[in-house]
């Protein structure tokens, strides 16, 4: 079947296709169009489809779009929507680990020089955060607000927050100021002025606080099943004593 592409947009781009006597006129959204099926397996948060294509072609697990987004940074967002909004997409999230397995890079820059771990960060899934930081994601990279990761989850993601307190580099990222002269800290107390969740911005704030200020970190948040990464030194160290 010939096509021709015949016309463009700024969001689209018009194909013409011949079959027989028969002429067809599509429109395909430039998003859709530059995305890998890689990409397309992960926004159908689909890891059996994800790992055929891993497995039977070559694909760039990399891959960006045309926004500069990899499947991680599909991936990392693991809410649902619709009558099951806020709830953990298990399927997203085994796809990141299929991705995390097959060597993706977590360190590409995306949509408003965004990188998946300050995705991460707002997921609702603190799993996806907990593998990020496994995986030795960089929390010191910043987005075009001159924001890292910890930023982010400074602003109520008090979950999030307290697996990135575990991260190697936290030390430094609690010195990186944004572009309006912000820390974490300072981005968190803000929050806390104006928000309508009291309780997470308290955490947030009491949390950088005592990280900025060298103090074990209190944690009160944690996933169910797992054990937050402060007490877990906690019990290392009860441990040699």
């Amino acid at each position: 079947m010939p096509t021709e592409v015949i016309s463009t947009g700024d969001s689209y781009y018009a194909i013409r296709e011949e079959a027989g006597t028969k002429l067809h006129l599509k429109y395909v959204p430039i998003c859709d169009s530059s995305k890998s099926d890689v990409h397309h397996a992960v926004i159908d948060s689909d890891p059996e489809k994800l790992k055929k294509i891993l497995e039977e072609s070559t694909a760039n697990v990399n891959a960006q779009d045309w926004v500069g987004d990899t499947p991680m940074h599909i991936a990392v967002v693991s809410g649902k929507h619709g009558s099951e909004r806020g709830m953990a997409d298990e399927g997203r999230i085994e796809c990141l680990r299929l991705l995390l397995a097959n060597g993706a890079n977590p360190d590409i820059q995306g949509q408003y020089g965004q990188y998946p771990m300050h995705l991460a960060a707002l997921a609702p899934a603190t799993q996806i955060i907990k593998m990020m930081v496994e995986a030795k994601a960089s929390i010191l990279v910043t987005d075009q607000w001159g924001q890292t990761p910890v930023h982010t989850a400074a602003k109520g993601k008090n979950e999030q927050l307290e697996f990135l307190a575990a991260h190697p580099d936290i030390k430094d990222a609690l010195e990186v100021m944004d572009n309006e002269g912000m820390t974490p800290l300072e981005r968190a107390k803000e929050h806390q002025k104006k928000t309508a969740w009291p309780v997470q911005a308290d955490f947030c704030v009491r949390t950088l606080t005592e990280l900025t200020e060298g103090k074990p970190v209190t944690t009160i948040f944690y996933t169910p099943g797992e054990t937050p990464p402060a007490d877990e030194k906690k019990k290392k160290k009860a441990t040699k004593k």
